[in-house]
């Protein structure tokens, strides 16, 4: 760790200097970064000022290098390609839903050190999801709905101003539980609290419990968590009427999920699922523009990025 934060000061000068010359791919520079990246530190001021989203074009054009020094920085920031300043942690930041809701979320205020603490912030999948719902009421209205991987609670927030029976925000981070409770308190009164439960759940552990409704976004990083979500919906959606919302991000840019229809189809026929691929959002929306623009700053085709896929799962009868 000392050897790589002497290279950084000696070779690198600034944080600046490493990102501009990424587009460069020199072989040499590439093996210094990967050293620099030791460092955790370092590891996670590169992720934080947009070295993921420098990386973009080469990683997409398969270069071996970059996807390298991407998987070593991954777990110590902010997973690629979202830029989230330390400033930006320190306050509640007004998101747009909807024409007929606005929310208050904070962000967790710790720095992200690992994948299970990618719940510190708003991914535009929970905003997406949060605005399908509001186009789709009665999949939330009256029903009794659990999310899994609540994170700040954008979706689940929202679900619950169209009135559902009883929800459940649920994370298996602890950080992400805390600042739920406070970003619940924010924008809701005492009253909506009364039907509202904050839980520890981790979807790797199948439970008991059934649940009406499984509502849930971008939770999808890896083949080991399409398998084990697919595994939670077809033992814990309620038998005969119990549904699930899955949105997850397009399998081009997001690992495990080209793997989650086949995870479904195995628990055929006691699941089925539809598949719809949803289109980026209109940029004259405003409910999106401010998110978007602070997430995807500097990349020039964001709008490729903005695509996901949603699963519409149901429980057959026993």
């Amino acid at each position: 760790m000392d050897e790589a934060r002497k290279i950084v000061k000696l070779r690198l000068n600034d944080l600046d200097s490493i990102i501009n010359q990424l587009s460069n791919g020199s072989k040499e520079f590439d093996e210094i970064l990967l050293k620099s990246c030791k460092d955790e530190d370092f590891a996670f001021d590169f992720c934080a000022n947009g070295g993921h989203v420098a990386l973009r074009s080469r990683f997409f054009a398969g270069d071996e290098a970059a996807a390298a020094i991407i998987t070593a920085t991954a777990h110590h920031g902010i997973s690629f390609p979202a830029s989230i300043t330390r400033e930006q942690r320190k306050a509640p930041e007004r998101i747009f839903v909807h024409d007929s809701l606005e929310l208050w979320i904070r962000f967790v205020q710790n720095r992200q050190r690992e994948q299970a603490d990618t719940g510190y912030i708003v991914w535009p999948a929970a905003l997406i999801l949060a605005r399908w719902f509001y186009l789709n009421p009665d999949f939330i209205h009256d029903k009794q709905v659990i999310e899994l991987g609540s994170g700040v609670g954008v979706t689940g927030l929202a679900c619950l101003d169209l009135k559902p029976k009883s929800l459940i925000l649920s994370d298996a981070n602890h950080e992400c539980l805390r600042n739920l409770a406070y970003n619940l308190q924010l924008n809701f009164s005492l009253e909506r609290h009364s039907r509202t439960s904050i839980d520890f759940l981790d979807f790797y552990h199948v439970h008991d419990t059934h649940f009406e409704r499984i509502i849930a976004s971008d939770i999808v990083c890896c083949i080991d968590d399409a398998k084990a979500l697919a595994r939670f919906l077809a033992s814990c959606l309620l038998p005969n009427y119990g549904k699930a919302a899955i949105l997850l991000a397009d399998s081009r840019n997001r690992w495990g999920v080209e793997a989650f229809p086949s995870a479904l189809a195995s628990f055929s026929p006691s699941i089925k699922f539809s598949v719809t691929k949803l289109p980026p959002p209109a940029q004259k929306e405003e409910y999106c523009i401010k998110l978007f623009e602070s997430l995807f700053v500097g990349l020039d085709d964001e709008r490729q990025y903005l695509k996901w896929t949603l699963f519409l799962i149901e429980r057959s009868p026993l």
